[in-house]
């Protein structure tokens, strides 16, 4: 027997969408007789007994997950660029630690400090001095008191008045009293802020476009200034002076000197050139080249000299000598 709608659902069982398995399709006949005829097994899809549902059916399923995109906000945790704010790497939140760096219209404005710091957002022109001497802006300071006041608030007015930057190492620290009865111009405001350093230990190490303050002891290995021939500094700024000497010796020198030099100082001598190499603050370093003007004489050489006679016999001159200078050995000229 043929069915039509049989042969329809063969034809099309492969369209059928997988969620419709597991329902069952039952299959009818237009013939009138009480008993179904038992139909061939099919090719396509059987039919039975419903199939038991799914439990897991009514669970709810995990969306899918976003697939990512070119240039993920991942790559601005790394390098610190989270928005809003700035994240650091190994931190929970926007830090405020780190500025924005900020156009204005003076220059770009990248400082970590409010106003009030090195940097002074009043327009106040730099007065410029030279770093060892303190020679340079006769401008007049008619207040420079500072009753214990800590060196780094003097650091930051010199640099606001002098337009100079600084670079301070952790253990610069220290209490110093300045006092200044008197308006004073700007190269002694600055070489008291020298003499405030020595005073504490600390010296001023040029450093490209700053200038780095720093322990004596550490400061005299590095790039001081160097001076030449007779010119130093009449200041407390650390320098270091090459001595040439002429008459005396370098390692007798040396010796010397290092009785008048502080511990934080240093002197070399160097026998091939018979020089003498001092690192100490300028004031210093002028004592010793003033000391060494005495010292470094030509000193007593002995010789022969013919002192002819004209009216006194030469041979009662000679015992004369002999008898007032024992030892000279004076000799009448043709009595040998």
């Amino acid at each position: 027997m043929t069915f039509s709608k049989g042969n329809f659902m063969k034809r099309h069982i492969r369209m059928i969408p997988l969620t419709l398995l597991s329902m069952s399709i039952p299959l009818t006949t237009p013939t009138a007789s009480a008993a179904p005829s038992p139909q061939p097994p099919s090719r396509g899809f059987q039919t039975g007994a419903p199939i038991a549902p799914n439990p897991f059916a009514n669970v709810p399923q995990p969306s899918a997950p976003r697939a990512p995109k070119a240039f993920d906000d991942e790559d601005d945790d790394v390098f610190g660029r989270s928005k809003p704010g700035i994240k650091l790497p190994g931190t929970a939140g926007p830090s405020t630690d780190v500025p924005d760096v900020k156009k204005g219209p003076k220059g770009y404005q990248v400082g970590g400090t409010p106003t009030g710091g090195v940097v002074s957002a009043s327009e106040v022109t730099a007065l410029k001095v030279d770093t060892d001497s303190g020679v340079g802006s006769k401008d007049i300071v008619t207040d420079f008191n500072y009753p214990d006041a800590d060196i780094m608030d003097i650091a930051k007015t010199i640099g606001k008045l002098t337009g100079k930057n600084f670079i301070l190492d952790n253990n610069v620290k220290g209490r110093i009293t300045i006092i200044s009865n008197a308006p004073i111009t700007v190269g002694d405001a600055w070489r008291a802020f020298l003499t405030a350093l020595d005073i504490n230990g600390f010296a001023l190490i040029p450093s490209g476009s700053h200038i780095r303050i720093a322990r004596q002891r550490d400061a005299r290995d590095k790039q001081v200034t160097t001076y030449t021939g007779t010119f130093t500094p009449n200041s407390d700024a650390l320098v270091t002076r090459i001595f040439q000497l002429k008459y005396i010796g370098a390692e007798e020198v040396a010796r010397t000197v290092r009785s008048f030099i502080p511990p934080n100082s240093r002197v070399i001598h160097f026998e091939q050139t018979n020089t003498v190499i001092v690192t100490d603050t300028g004031t210093n370093i002028n004592r010793i080249a003033k000391m060494l003007d005495y010292l470094d004489v030509e000193g007593f050489d002995a010789g022969i000299d013919v002192i002819p006679v004209k009216f006194a016999s030469a041979v009662e001159l000679s015992k004369l000598i002999d008898t007032l200078l024992p030892g000279t050995g004076a000799t009448p000229a043709g009595s040998a």
